[in-house]
This record gives C-alpha cells, sequence and structure tokens, in this order.
C-alpha cells in the first residue's frame, strides 16, 4: 500500500487496524476510477480536444468503474470461502496516456491528443493530487488483469464507459467579429 499518498496510506492503516485486531476480512483495492474523466475528459483546446493528464506518456494507468468495485465486493459477500484473507487490487483496463487518447478519438470521430500535464502545475493547486500522479509514474497500481478478467468478464474497459457515457463537449463558440 503506497505511503506518500495520503489518502492511500490511510487505507493501509485501516487494513493494518484490521489485521491488528484479528478480524476475518477480505480487502478490495481500487484503482483510478475510470468515472474520474467525467471531469478529466478531453476538453477543446485551440480548435483540438486534448486529454491532459499528469501522467508520463510511457505510464500504464490502471483503472477501473465504481459499478464493478459493488460487483466484486458482492461476489466476495456470496462466496466468502473464496475470497476470505485475501487483498486484491482491482482493475478493469490498463492504458497509457496516448492509448487513452485514442480511445476518445474513437468515441469523437475526431483526433483527441494527449498532453502530459507537468507534475508542477498539479501541485500548484494540489499537493495531493501532485503525489498521487507521481505515484502513478513511478510506482503504480499491480492488479493482475488477465486473472481478473477471467474470474470476472465483466469488467469495464474504458472504452466501454466511454462508449457507453462520454460524449464530445460542446466546441468553445467562436467571438463575433468585432468582439
Amino acid at each position: 500500500m503506497p505511503g506518500e499518498v495520503r489518502h492511500f496510506a490511510t487505507k493501509g492503516e485501516v487494513e493494518r487496524h484490521i489485521e491488528a485486531l484479528g478480524l476475518p476480512a477480505t480487502v478490495l483495492r481500487p484503482t483510478f476510477f475510470i468515472t474520474n474523466f467525467e471531469g478529466l475528459g478531453p476538453q477543446w483546446a485551440g480548435g483540438s480536444l486534448v486529454l491532459t493528464l499528469a501522467v508520463l506518456e510511457q505510464t500504464r494507468l490502471q483503472m477501473i468503474i465504481p459499478a464493478d468495485i459493488g460487483n466484486i465486493a458482492a461476489e466476495a459477500f456470496g462466496a466468502p470461502a473464496d475470497y476470505l484473507g485475501r487483498v486484491i487490487e482491482i482493475a478493469g483496463d490498463e492504458l497509457t496516456g496516448p492509448q487513452m487518447a485514442e480511445v476518445f478519438s474513437r468515441a469523437a470521430g475526431r483526433p483527441v491528443r494527449f498532453d502530459s500535464q507537468p507534475i508542477e502545475q498539479v501541485r500548484a493547486f494540489s499537493e495531493e493530487m501532485a503525489a498521487m500522479f507521481d505515484w502513478f509514474n513511478t510506482v503504480g497500481f499491480v492488479a493482475d488483469l488477465a486473472t481478473l478478467r477471467d474470474r470476472h468478464p465483466y469488467l469495464t474497459t474504458l472504452e466501454g464507459w466511454v462508449r457507453d457515457h462520454w460524449s464530445v463537449p460542446a466546441e468553445p463558440a467562436s467571438p463575433a467579429p468585432g468582439e
């Protein structure tokens, strides 16, 4: 469990407390939420659609939708013998920034460019978010996607989520002549 990202570290503290109490437990560790793209999805910049994230081009970001977390949790409650005592990182997809932009491009029917946002820009408004993106770029999640897909074939990919839940944002209006 990452320790340098505060909102990850607090989850680790809860896990250690449960373990110290000797409570039987299953721990699900979800990765980056695909639904974050509701606010972080491609935006218009200079007449082009641009997906801007503070991940390096080669960073493979694992991601999942909250509904899939709920489905896996329901399975764990329904079959406790299969899950009890396990710690499972869960994800439905793993893509680089350029691959994510390509997913959005297919849905938009037009090019979407990936732009790796400098971490200092993120740090200027949130040290916590900068620490998280630093962690994505240097450590990252390690969910075993092949095993997860074998066991949970319904896991949503970014492609599936974008197709079903995302639409191209309205293009900004051009200023009227003389404005």
